[in-house]
């Protein structure tokens, strides 16, 4: 198995289609004739190393490194991402869903008939008599039409006109062949109880008019701030630029090494490593004929990291004297043996821009948004409650 795994990746990494190597190689063949393609999965569809490699991947056509479940060795390749719908994408679909599940069906009863004790309903019977005489069987077709406007009142709920045209424009909306008039009305009722419930929620409910003034403020405060501060920040280059060069002395590189750290599965693979290292000191081969070398019998017997590295990034890179060279082996409490091998060392100095434009950005917004508070200090005047405030305490 590790070889053919071996085998796969080599193919793999020489440029050879996914789906002709899943063909050929995968042991699932109910798969395999389809290029190794599975159906578009969410979570909880799979086993969980499955689901959280695949998650973890970011483009298409990325390849992950080989893994392990219960139910053998896998490499995937993503193909495609679905994201989750937008909210008005999938509104219909959701209502639809709520509609047919009976105990949603349960609880907008419960709903309505609440509704209807707690607001006076004054039906108009002759007005919707009349109404429905001209429209009944056009209903049912499916085929009524509103000829003309008719403003007449229907019903009040608590006082509130609805009137004939409003209803008219609802059968308008929903009918179909087969449509009940009747019906109709009991649910545009229930429609309307809805939309005046709605309107008056925040008198209703003191405590949700509080959320809801809440929110419209927060926002307000994130839209501004965004424009004073987060976005100015990141679109007024010039003021970086002058922040940046006002504040050098803020950003420097600490003590660096560029160096490779090679993670050797055991001492074995670490003395092959470490004559392969002095071969590539030579010139006569590189790191990915040393991984190929390592990996050919035991794939994931090693692994190669080459960066540059600060106190505190890698323990193993802190752990060796910083000169250049190959370090002496370092045993790790599960067994492995770390090599590190330094090849340049990188003194302390001032940065530029680019090297650390992620925290000046950061530094600049602070600066930003205290000016901009400092403005609104001298533009408002603010007033504490002192007893109010240490009551709070207090307590």
């Amino acid at each position: 198995a590790e070889n053919k795994i071996y085998e796969v990746m080599q193919l793999l990494k020489d440029g050879e289609q996914f789906s002709d190597v899943a063909e050929r190689f995968s042991e699932d063949r109910a798969t395999a004739v389809k290029g190794g393609g599975l159906p578009a999965f969410g979570v909880g569809k799979m086993v969980s190393e499955f689901e959280n490699m695949a998650f973890s991947l970011d483009n298409i056509g990325d390849v992950s490194i080989p893994f392990r479940t219960d139910y053998g060795w896998h490499i995937i390749t993503l193909l495609e991402k679905m994201p989750i719908a937008e909210f008005i994408d999938m509104e219909a679909d959701l209502k639809r869903m709520i509609e047919k599940d009976s105990r949603g069906e349960l609880s907008q009863k419960a709903l309505y008939e609440k509704l209807r004790n707690t607001y006076k309903v004054v039906n108009k019977p002759s007005v919707y008599a009349a109404f429905r005489k001209g429209v009944v069987l056009k209903v049912a077709n499916g085929t009524f039409k509103v000829l003309s406007k008719n403003h007449s009142t229907l019903l009040t709920i608590n006082g509130s006109v609805i009137s004939v045209n409003t209803f008219a424009d609802y059968i308008l909306r929903n009918q179909s062949a087969g449509s009940d008039v009747d019906a109709m009305y009991v649910d545009f009722v229930n429609e309307q109880l809805l939309l005046y419930e709605e309107k008056n929620l925040d008198n209703k409910y003191p405590e949700y008019k509080n959320l809801l003034e809440e929110y419209r403020e927060g926002i307000l405060l994130f839209d501004l701030t965004n424009k004073k501060v987060w976005s100015k920040a990141i679109e007024d280059t010039v003021g970086l630029q002058e922040y940046f060069n006002n504040n050098r002395y803020k950003y420097f590189w600490e003590e660096r090494v560029e160096a490779t750290v090679y993670t050797c599965i055991d001492l074995s693979t670490a003395r092959k490593v470490k004559r392969g290292i002095y071969k590539k000191h030579r010139g006569t081969i590189n790191d990915e004929d040393i991984l190929k070398a390592a990996n050919n019998d035991a794939p994931l017997s090693l692994q190669i990291n080459s960066t540059t590295f600060i106190k505190g990034d890698d323990e193993y890179v802190d752990s060796v004297d910083w000169e250049e060279g190959i370090s002496r082996d370092v045993r790790t409490k599960d067994g492995s043996y770390i090599i590190v091998d330094i090849h340049k060392l990188l003194p302390a100095g001032e940065m530029e821009l680019d090297d650390t434009r992620g925290k000046v950005i950061s530094d600049y917004q602070n600066i930003l948004e205290k000016e901009w508070i400092s403005l609104l200090k001298e533009k408002y005047s603010v007033n504490i409650n002192q007893e109010v405030l240490y009551s709070l305490i207090k307590q």
